[in-house]
C-alpha cells in the first residue's frame, strides 16, 4: 500500500526502494506468452509478415462471445478537487462492439504522478474494480483487459497493466499513447523507424502486391527489422521536419492492410542483445466518422505502443488491439475514457452519487 504524504516526505528513498522492490516481485510474475505460430517473414531487410485479424487460431479468439475488458484514470485539469481523480472499468462485447458493463469509482489519489511509478498511484481503485465485477457479474469477465498504460515496456519490466494483470488474475495488454523512452528509445528514432518502415512496406507491396506475405485489407502488418543494426534504436538523427508524412503513407497503405506494426528493440543495460518488448502500431483504426461507424478510411498516422502486461503473446496484443481499433485507442480503453471525462464533468458540477 502506499506511504502518506508524511511518510513519502520523510523518507523518499526509502519509499522508493519499497516501490522498486514491488515492482521487481510483480514482474517476476508476470507470464509472456509465446506466440503461437512463428511469423513467416519475407527476406527483405525489412521483413515482412502478415498477422490476419479474423483467425481463430488464437486462445483468445475462439469464443463465440469475446468479451474484452478496458481500464482507464481520468483527472480533472485541478487536481486539488476531492475527489480527484476517477477509476473506470467498462467490458466490451467485441462482436456487437457494445459495452456490456460500466463501472467506475471516485478516489483521492495519494501518490502524485512519478515517471515509471504509474502503478502505484492507479492500481488500488482498478483492482477493485475488477474483483468486484468478477464477484458480482463473474459471466462477464473478460478474455483480456486492455490497460492505459504499459506493461512490460518499462525499466523493470512491471508496468501498470503488469500489475493489473498480477493483481486480479487475469491477462492484461499495455497500451501506451506516448513513447516511454525506455533502453535507448527516444521519440525521433521511433518516428524515423515508423516512417522508414512504412515507406519499405509501402515499396514491398507495390513490388509483390501478388506475394503471400502481405494479404488482403484486414490484416495487420508486422514489421520485423531484421538488420540488429536498423532498429528502433539505431540511426540518424534527421529533424522530424525532414521525415516523409506517416500520414500519407498510411493512406497508401490503407487498401493493403489494417495496420503496420513496427518491433521496437530496447538495449539491455548489462551489455547483452536487444530485446523486443514492445510494437508500435500504427495506421490502424479509421472505422470512426462523426462519431459513428462507417467504411473504412485512413487509420491513424499516431501510433499507440503495445506490450504484454500479463499472461498473453506480444502478436497476440497487437492482433487484439488492432481488432478492436475503430479509432487510434482500441475501444475498451476509449469508452473507459469517454465515461470518465463524463463522470469528471458530472463531479465538477457537483454531481456524484
Amino acid at each position: 500500500m502506499p506511504l502518506d504524504s508524511e511518510s513519502r516526505q520523510a523518507d523518499p528513498h526509502h519509499q522508493r526502494a519499497a516501490w522498486i522492490s514491488k515492482q521487481l516481485d510483480v514482474a517476476s510474475q508476470v507470464v509472456v506468452r509465446p506466440d503461437n505460430i512463428a511469423p513467416q517473414y519475407s527476406g527483405d531487410s525489412n521483413r515482412f509478415c502478415t498477422l490476419p485479424l479474423d483467425t481463430d487460431s488464437s486462445r483468445t479468439m475462439n469464443h463465440s462471445v469475446m468479451y474484452y475488458g478496458g481500464v482507464d484514470v481520468s483527472f480533472p485539469a485541478d487536481d486539488k478537487q476531492d475527489p480527484a481523480a476517477v477509476a473506470v472499468y467498462v467490458i466490451l462485447d467485441a462482436c456487437a462492439m457494445q459495452v456490456v458493463y460500466q463501472d467506475y469509482e471516485y478516489f483521492s489519489p495519494q501518490v502524485p504522478y512519478i515517471p515509471s511509478f504509474l502503478a502505484f498511484r492507479e492500481i488500488e481503485p482498478l483492482q477493485r474494480l475488477v474483483q468486484k465485477q468478477k464477484k458480482q457479474r463473474p459471466d462477464l469477465t473478460p478474455t483480456v483487459i486492455l490497460v492505459d498504460g504499459n506493461g512490460v515496456l518499462h525499466p523493470r519490466r512491471a508496468g501498470l497493466a503488469c500489475f493489473v494483470g498480477i493483481r486480479t488474475g487475469l491477462p492484461t495488454i499495455g497500451v501506451g499513447k506516448t513513447l516511454f523512452n525506455e533502453g535507448g528509445l527516444s521519440k525521433e528514432r521511433v518516428n524515423k523507424t515508423m516512417v522508414d518502415s512504412l515507406q519499405a512496406a509501402l515499396v514491398h507491396i507495390q513490388h509483390q502486391s501478388t506475394s503471400s506475405s502481405i494479404t488482403a485489407a484486414g490484416d495487420t502488418v508486422l514489421v520485423d527489422r531484421g538488420d540488429p543494426t536498423s532498429t528502433a534504436v539505431v540511426g540518424d538523427e534527421r529533424p522530424l521536419s525532414s521525415l516523409v508524412d506517416r500520414g500519407m503513407l498510411v493512406q497508401k497503405l490503407r487498401p493493403f492492410c489494417r495496420g503496420v506494426a513496427i518491433a521496437l528493440l530496447v538495449d539491455d543495460p548489462e551489455g547483452g542483445e536487444r530485446t523486443q518488448l514492445a510494437y508500435a502500431l500504427v495506421g490502424h483504426g479509421g472505422r470512426l466518422r462523426g462519431g459513428k461507424s462507417s467504411k473504412a478510411t485512413e487509420g491513424s498516422k499516431n501510433p499507440i505502443y503495445i506490450s504484454v502486461g500479463h499472461n498473453v503473446s506480444l502478436q497476440e496484443a497487437v492482433r487484439i488491439c488492432a481488432l478492436l481499433s475503430l479509432a487510434r485507442i482500441p475501444e475498451p480503453i476509449r469508452q473507459a475514457d469517454l465515461i470518465g471525462r463524463k463522470l469528471l464533468r458530472r463531479q465538477s458540477r457537483g454531481d456524484i452519487r
